[in-house]
Parts: structure tokens; C-alpha cells; sequence
């Protein structure tokens, strides 16, 4: 777990704001108080919260019970966008029209006013669900925003996504973005769906899930600078790690770059334990008496978590 100091957090609260820089602490999700081991456990990631009795979760590849985890758990399958974790809220339920689930953050600095901001982040429809929404938004306040059930808020959020946009994609993420002026005084940032039943944009993808509109979603960005690329870091770590040849049928080699000494764990679809060392720099697997699919390698170091995908061929 990335430890986080009181220093940091009052560092990262306070900073004064430049252009680049992104107003959403651990817009990503990766730091968290505890791993997550089951559902409704959103209270477990640092600086975000449930504004209302909703409970949406908190998925994270350091679960390895596969429940919250990730790439697969209790709501499909899909890798994070950049990092090793997610969130996933319920935008919609037909037993339960009024259901709303619904992420807050406290933004590092007040919005000022007649600036304008711009704002993007990540969705993917859940594999679990039946329906999608079109209108999930963002909504910008003074001060917190609180329910005492799991309704819907109904503001006009400043930011919500084009309606006839579909989102309903189960395999890629899908990008929302858009600009917004500030009224001054914002501080805080809730993001889901701010319709009634009368009002929401919902239609079936499939008949096969639960009758519900579940998304994952990943890299909120709000800043004054529309050219920031927040997946910098994470996407510079991708490249510490090699994996080759992959597909393999008898032998995985594993290349590491700047890799202080790390633990490796590697597990299949099921979450058992297929293998377990240390290693320094560079290594190997032996997957030869493995049965052929799909294998899912987690490297820990004090560089970070990297979990990544192997597929061992049949003979």
C-alpha cells in the first residue's frame, strides 16, 4: 500500500493552483487507507466519499479474493484505465428507479470565479449490467453535498455528458470531457447521474445481467489546462516491465527497468495462487504444467504495484 504522510496530505490540499495541474486528489484512485476485500468498502480510498446512503466500491488489483480486484471482479471484467484501481457506482436500478449511487472528492483548491475549467474522466459499463445512462455528469458545490438515502440529487450538474452520446461500452473506456466557467467558491465535485425517473436517458444493452446501470470509472481530471496528460506517470511505469514471449507454452521471462528488489505473485482467473518469489532485476516462470488461459502477473516493489496479463498456449 502507498503509505501517505499528514504532511503530504496537507501538501497536496493547500498547494496553490498552475496551469497543468490537476485539482482532484488521487484522481486515480490508487491511494487507499486499506485494501479492499468485498463490496461497499469506497470508504477505504483516500479523499473521495459517498455523499449519500449509496455504496459504491472500491476495486483495486491488491484484492486477490477476485471479488473488488482487478481486471475481473463481481462486475465484470476490465482493466483499470491507468493504474491498478477503480471505482464503480449504480446509476440506474428498474427495481429501484429512485437508486442512485454517487462519488465526491474535495477539489485541492477553490474554483474561482468566471475561470474557466475543463474537466474529463473515464467510463466503461460494468459487464454485469443491463441498461445504460446517458446523462452522468458532474456537479461542482460550495460545500458537501449530503443524503440521507440513496436517491437522486437533482442540481443541474455543470458539466454532463451529450445525451445522445451512448455510453455503453463494455470492452474500451470511454472519455467525457467539457468545459465549464466557475460561479467562485466551488470546492467540492460529485460526479453520477442528476435525473429523476422521469428525466434519466436509460436504455437496454442486454438481456442476459442484472437490470442495472453499473459503471466503472477511472482518471478524473479538473483543471484550467485542457492539454494535461494525467496518465503520464502510470503510463512511464507500464514500461518498467517486460514480459516475453507472451503468449508462451513453457517459459514466461520477466525484464525489469529502475525494479528495486520486489515480490511476484501470479494468479489464475479463479484467484488461486499459481506462483509466488522474490526476484531483484530479472527472472522467469516456468508455466510449462499449466493448464492453457489466461494468468494475471502482480509485481510488488517500493516503485509501486504492476499487475499484468500472461496467456499460457496450449500444447
Amino acid at each position: 500500500m502507498r503509505q501517505i504522510s499528514f504532511f503530504l496530505i496537507f501538501f497536496l490540499l493547500n498547494k496553490i493552483t498552475v496551469y497543468g495541474q490537476n485539482l482532484v486528489p488521487n484522481f486515480s484512485f490508487e491511494d487507499y487507507l486499506e485494501c479492499p476485500n468485498s463490496a461497499a468498502q469506497f470508504n477505504k480510498v483516500l479523499y473521495w466519499f459517498s455523499p449519500s446512503q449509496g455504496t459504491p466500491d472500491y476495486l483495486n488489483s491488491c484484492c486477490i479474493n477476485g471479488s473488488v480486484g482487478i481486471p475481473s471482479n463481481w462486475f465484470g471484467y476490465q482493466q483499470a484505465h491507468s493504474g491498478s484501481a477503480y471505482t464503480v457506482a449504480y446509476i440506474f436500478s428498474s427495481s429501484n428507479q429512485k437508486r442512485r449511487e454517487y462519488i465526491q472528492v474535495k477539489l485541492s483548491q477553490t474554483l474561482t470565479f468566471g475561470e474557466k475549467y475543463y474537466i474529463r474522466f473515464y467510463l466503461s459499463i460494468t459487464d454485469y449490467s443491463n441498461y445504460a445512462v446517458n446523462n452522468i455528469g458532474a456537479f461542482f458545490s460550495n460545500d458537501s453535498l449530503f443524503l440521507q438515502d440513496d436517491g437522486p440529487f437533482l442540481f443541474v450538474p455543470q458539466y454532463e455528458n451529450n445525451i445522445s452520446n451512448n455510453l455503453d461500452n463494455k470492452n474500451e473506456w470511454m472519455l467525457l470531457s467539457g468545459n465549464f466557467t466557475a460561479s467562485g467558491n466551488e470546492n467540492f465535485m460529485t460526479i453520477g447521474c442528476f435525473h429523476d425517473s422521469t428525466t434519466i436517458e436509460k436504455f437496454p444493452i442486454d438481456t442476459n445481467y442484472a437490470d442495472v446501470a453499473a459503471y466503472y470509472i477511472d482518471d478524473v481530471y479538473v483543471g484550467l489546462d485542457s492539454t494535461v496528460n494525467i496518465n503520464t506517470d502510470v503510463q512511464s511505469k507500464k514500461e518498467e516491465i517486460t514480459l516475453y514471449p507472451n503468449p508462451a507454452k513453457e517459459r514466461v521471462f520477466i525484464k525489469t527497468a529502475n525494479i528495486k528488489p520486489a515480490e511476484m505473485f501470479v494468479y489464475n482467473m479463479q484467484g488461486c495462487l499459481m506462483h509466488q518469489q522474490s526476484f531483484l532485476k530479472n527472472t522467469n516462470i516456468d508455466i510449462k504444467n499449466w493448464p492453457a488461459g489466461v494468468y494475471y502477473v502482480k509485481i510488488i516493489s517500493e516503485n509501486g504495484i504492476f499487475v499484468r496479463k500472461i496467456v499460457r498456449e496450449g500444447l
